[in-house]
């Protein structure tokens, strides 16, 4: 679907979504888009007095109410400012090569302090505060790449028990700017980094 279109869609489903009427034969991809570059730009996600002018300026919308920016703000998680579809919306999957997967599987369990929802020979996986850590067999363990960090509350006690759980030190704790961020090689031989950020905000996890 070309992205004008997209947008057009998006625009309408969020307008019908809060009981706002549109007038389909007048609204164009262009003034979409551009009205979703115009709307992103002056919201406010404290005041949304800004919109209910933008709104009401633009005589293809019928029965505005206030509910329809609660549309938009759905739309706009999915738009960049450019107006185009965003490609990356987050986090959702970190993924840790081991090769033993029985034995990977076991120590997981007991250092995450859950089971694993999917547990096949092919891939392990567990639900981690709303994302997803998942163990794969066919791949080989490092500590470069990418380094993910996985949110603790006590970062100290956190490295605490993954030594005591037969993790190796590889990183001490350091804090910069109230975060503390640390890492351990888990058994296999992967990087497991943990980060205590006191200004993580979990409402903005998409």
């Amino acid at each position: 679907m070309p992205r004008a279109t997209l947008t057009l869609v998006l625009a309408t489903l969020a307008c019908a979504s809060t009981g706002a009427r549109v007038a389909t034969h007048s609204v164009t991809p262009a003034w979409a888009t551009d009205f979703l570059k115009r709307w992103y730009a002056s919201y406010n996600a404290s005041d949304a007095s800004g919109l209910a002018h933008l709104f009401a300026s633009d005589a293809r919308f019928g029965s505005i109410t206030g509910r329809t920016a609660i549309g938009f703000t759905r739309v706009a998680r999915l738009l960049g400012r450019s107006g185009a579809l965003r490609m990356v919306l987050g986090l959702r999957t970190v993924i840790y090569p081991t090769p033993d997967l029985a034995a990977a599987k076991r120590w997981y369990t007991d250092m995450l302090g859950v089971s694993p929802y999917f547990d096949e020979p092919f891939y392990v996986g567990f639900f981690v505060g709303g994302f997803e850590l998942g163990l794969l067999p066919d791949a080989t363990p490092g500590t470069v790449g990418p380094q993910p960090l996985w949110g603790v509350a006590d970062i100290g006690l956190a490295c605490s028990r993954l030594i005591e759980l037969g993790a190796s030190p590889l990183e001490p704790i350091t804090e910069v700017g109230g975060i503390k961020v640390a890492a351990v090689v888990d058994p296999f031989g992967n990087r497991f980094g943990v980060i205590e950020n006191p200004h993580f905000s979990a409402s903005a996890v998409r």
